[in-house]
């Protein structure tokens, strides 16, 4: 039985390239308390060119977060290999490929998403994965770290009669499955019937292998609802969890408790990062407009927080919010 298949239903933070970052992923735990997150994805092939540059995407903290599973992404299996070596060396609760990201960057060069389309590298490249945990875990006398596959139901078109059966026979610990194929990216709707037939498959070919389901899941009440329907053994939140940390949980955040997240998120972002080279207070904004999206004169807010500089700066402008 995987680590990954449980008595109750699993809500996971799924992981999103720019967005799961330590930070976030520690907000969303204190007020969400999902029952695992994600990291953003990092790139084998980066890290093993220039690992100082990729380091904040392998830092979590233990206390704050756990358990968090660090999503991993390319081309080279021996990159994943030493990859996958260091997110064990670093107390990460399990190691995640990701064979699903429809990034136009990602996929031009056959990896995410790509992968679909190359199924003899992408069994290299999980047997890689598995493989340094195996060592590492002999080597320190420990269990070995759960590998997951995070993909989608396709490329241009359905392929889970095809796609699924092929994964599933590698026995990983867990498959997440986007029910969109590679081509529709984000727009549509996600197949829950094609995820439902993903756990079909998994009851024949590995019984031992959990299956999440993702894909336009906007709150706990609905994400059991789509479990009892497709029989997945957990769901994951992404995009509505951006700004919305409860969704985990389904409370109604009011207007203070978004504002006082909304600074707290803002300060620990700064904390995070403000020491390293070229810090920039940018890329939280996209948070900040998340949270205030439902805010009356949101538009004029969103337009105040989008030259914040700093948590002074939105701790300025969130006052004078009523």
């Amino acid at each position: 039985m995987s680590v990954y298949q449980q008595k109750k239903l699993i809500l996971a933070l799924s992981p999103m390239d720019g967005v799961t970052d330590l930070p976030m992923r520690q907000i969303t735990k204190k007020y969400g308390q999902p029952d695992f997150l994600f990291t953003e994805f990092l790139n084998v092939e980066g890290w093993h060119h220039a690992p100082d540059h990729l380091k904040n995407i392998l830092a979590c903290d233990q206390k704050k977060e756990a358990p968090v599973i660090a999503q991993i992404y390319g081309l080279t299996p021996q990159f994943f290999y030493d990859a996958a070596t260091e997110i064990c060396a670093r107390g990460f609760f399990g190691i995640d490929l990701n064979f699903g990201c429809p990034a136009r960057t990602v996929v031009h060069n056959g990896a995410g998403g790509g992968l679909i389309k190359n199924p003899t590298l992408a069994k290299e490249i999980y047997f890689a994965a598995r493989q340094a945990t195996l060592d590492f875990a002999h080597a320190q006398q420990t269990p070995p770290l759960p590998v997951s596959i995070k993909t989608r139901i396709g490329f241009a078109a359905n392929e889970i009669n095809t796609w699924l059966p092929f994964l599933l026979e590698l026995k990983p610990d867990l498959i997440s499955l986007h029910g969109r194929t590679l081509k529709q990216g984000y727009s549509g709707s996600a197949d829950w019937q094609a995820i439902a037939k993903a756990v079909a498959w998994r009851d024949q070919i590995s019984p031992t292998t959990a299956i999440f389901g993702n894909g336009d899941v906007h709150s706990r009440a609905q994400a059991q609802t789509l479990a009892t329907q497709s029989g997945v053994d957990g769901v994951l939140i992404g995009r509505a969890a951006l700004g919305n940390p409860w969704v985990f949980n389904d409370k109604i955040a009011n207007l203070e408790e978004k504002i006082q997240v909304a600074l707290e998120h803002s300060q620990l972002f700064e904390k995070t990062y403000q020491k390293q080279k070229n810090y920039r207070f940018v890329p939280m904004r996209k948070y900040l407009a998340a949270y205030i999206s439902s805010f009356p004169h949101a538009k004029l807010i969103r337009q105040q927080l989008m030259q914040a500089e700093s948590s002074t700066d939105v701790a300025a402008i969130l006052a004078k919010v009523h």
